[in-house]
């Protein structure tokens, strides 16, 4: 049954989004100390199944598909924009530590899908959840056992984490655009939504794939990659403009 797996999820993912973004930092410094070793692991067993002709000839019908592609992805790739939400005033932690962590993510996520396509090369497009698929040609774990399994589990306990910080992001943004004030009904609603949708509109992945990977795409690709650059600006000015005042301030004070 789809809800006995989904919906214990849901409960906990609801949960620690309603408890606050503290709450799902204290989990993420827990996983930590799992999901790391796990996904260094994963990479190990995966290297020995790679073939670098896989990816040559590289660029072989120019820069356009690729581009093309990144655009399309960009709803599934980019999701890191609510991870702006977090880029406040942290006690203990400047921006430039955040960005740093935010860069060594990224690196990593972007190392695991190019071992993905130098393991399955032009059939990886219907090879669903690379993360499990990565590791099943390793000829080595029929002696060991399974035991990328376990790891795979690891990785899925850790989509309960960033479920919430999704959860958390739209909650926030639906309280703040329509001046909401309860946290938890606005919760329960979107995760009400989303499933209706999804056993109504997109009742398949490739349903959800073909419509966020079409014209949508580009709303999705100026949403993550221009607002945060053009917030990024308008902090800037303002940021520069206050530093004026205070400097006109001081030398006023300072001619009296």
């Amino acid at each position: 049954n789809w809800y006995a797996l989904v919906f214990p999820m849901y409960i906990v993912a609801v949960y620690l989004a309603f408890k606050g973004p503290r709450t799902m930092g204290r989990v993420a410094e827990i996983m930590f100390f799992f999901f790391i070793p796990a996904m260094i692991v994963f990479l190990i067993l995966a290297v020995s199944e790679v073939n670098f002709i896989e990816i040559l000839p590289a660029f072989e019908y120019g820069l356009k598909p690729p581009l093309s592609a990144a655009v399309k992805g960009a709803a599934a790739f980019g999701d890191y924009g609510l991870m702006l939400m977090f880029m406040g005033r942290t006690e203990g932690l400047t921006s430039g530590k955040q960005m740093k962590g935010y860069a060594i993510a990224s690196g990593i996520i972007i190392l695991f899908n190019f071992l993905f396509v130098l393991i399955f090369g032009v059939i990886g497009v219907y090879q669903p959840d690379a993360i499990i698929r990565i590791t099943q040609y390793n000829t080595s774990l029929t002696n060991y056992g399974r035991i990328d399994w376990l790891i795979a589990l690891i990785w899925q306990v850790s989509q309960i984490l960033y479920l919430s910080v999704l959860i958390f992001g739209a909650s926030e943004f639906i309280k703040s655009a329509f001046n909401i004030k309860g946290r938890l009904p606005v919760m329960i609603g979107i995760m009400l939504i989303v499933e209706i949708l999804i056993k109504t509109v997109f009742f398949s992945a490739d349903r959800i794939n073909d419509t966020f990977g079409s014209t949508m795409s580009y709303y999705f690709f100026a949403l993550q990659y221009f607002l945060p650059l053009i917030l990024g600006i308008i902090s800037m000015v303002k940021l520069l403009k206050k530093r004026r005042r205070k400097q006109c301030r001081l030398k006023m004070y300072g001619a009296k």
